[in-house]
């Protein structure tokens, strides 16, 4: 344990210690928010808060001078190269969705195009492929911040839009981790949300344009935490979500195989854990399915990263440690012709 910086912080890191009682832990846990409290308190009462001085304000307020952000990156192979995708996000703009075609050895072909409705906040964009064709999710909200929906649009391998972009939901519900794949006759986006009436995972399946195919399945999913993945098996869609315990600081991985039309085949929990698990990554060839994820995630930046691999739906291997403990973030992977 490295040396704390304050008596809150020496607390909060007995609390995650292994070994402490449960009544000793709350104990800790409700004295750790007293003193933060009590600091706050302190430090509101003994002087008003600063105003921002005229630089800052005139830095905060100035054009903008370079100050972009490339984040959330995705890329998937074609024959001529790899597709990506990335979040561009300017200070004092709202962030959107841009594609661009490489060749193999990485070199940009074309142009950068961004996909993402204008004046929208669109993050997190995944991409599968389909042939000749790419779809690309996400989750985008309008200015108001109302609902957050999943998105798609479709490109080609030379990041054309042959499909603009879509609401794959029109429902008022606040979507997170939009998961794209294809089974070959269309696309599945998988996401998970936070709506009043529809908390847990939803599943979507599209035609190869971008049209509905059939009606949106929504699976109600208790303590739904950060991460879902979407794979197809051959035969089945794969759905992993993340679940977590707030109140008992516990997580578990929800597994969900759905068939072609969208129908609920089999549920499952397994790799029960303390903390709070990470974002997690799904990718199948064939009948053989992995996952990555990352345990532990609480109270840090380093994960447990884990493994797990599935032959329809049996567990063939794992989850298995990926590195020493709290060594890494969260792993990803794909699969290849031989591995």
């Amino acid at each position: 344990m490295g040396r704390p910086e304050s008596i809150a912080g020496l607390l909060v890191e007995l609390v995650r210690r292994r070994g402490v009682p449960r009544w000793t832990r709350a104990l800790v846990a409700a004295g750790a928010a007293v003193t933060a409290g009590v600091a706050l308190s302190r430090t509101h009462d003994a002087r008003p808060a600063p105003r921002p001085s005229t630089e800052l304000t005139r830095w905060m307020t100035a054009p903008l001078d370079g100050s972009v952000l490339f984040v959330d990156p995705a890329a998937v192979a074609t024959d001529l190269g790899w597709v990506v995708a990335w979040t561009r996000w300017e200070r004092g703009s709202e962030p959107v969705v841009q594609v661009a075609a490489l060749d193999r050895s990485g070199s940009l072909r074309g142009v950068t195009r961004s996909v993402s409705p204008p004046g929208s906040f669109a993050r997190g964009p995944s991409l599968a492929r389909s042939g000749a064709r790419v779809a690309v999710a996400w989750t985008s909200s309008n200015s108001v911040r109302s609902s957050i929906r999943p998105w798609l649009a479709v490109v080609d391998a030379d990041a054309q839009v042959l499909v603009p972009a879509r609401p794959v939901s029109a429902g008022p519900e606040q979507t997170f981790d939009a998961e794209v794949a294809s089974d070959g006759q269309g696309w599945g986006v998988a996401w998970r949300s936070w709506s009043p009436s529809h908390p847990g995972l939803t599943l979507a399946l599209l035609t190869p344009d971008g049209a509905p195919r059939g009606p949106i399945t929504r699976l109600p999913v208790d303590h739904v935490g950060v991460g879902v993945g979407l794979a197809w098996m051959g035969d089945a869609w794969f759905a992993p979500v993340a679940s977590y315990d707030y109140e008992r600081d516990r997580s578990a991985l929800q597994l969900h195989w759905f068939d072609r039309g969208g129908r609920l085949i089999e549920s499952r929990s397994m790799a029960p854990s303390r903390g709070e698990i990470g974002p997690l990554q799904a990718t199948a060839r064939g009948a053989t399915a992995w996952i990555s994820w990352g345990d532990d995630a609480g109270f840090g930046v380093r994960h447990d990263p884990r493994a797990a691999s599935f032959e329809g739906r049996r567990t063939a291997a794992g989850p298995v440690a990926l590195g020493p403990r709290r060594s890494g973030s969260i792993p990803t992977l794909a699969c290849t012709a031989t591995g």
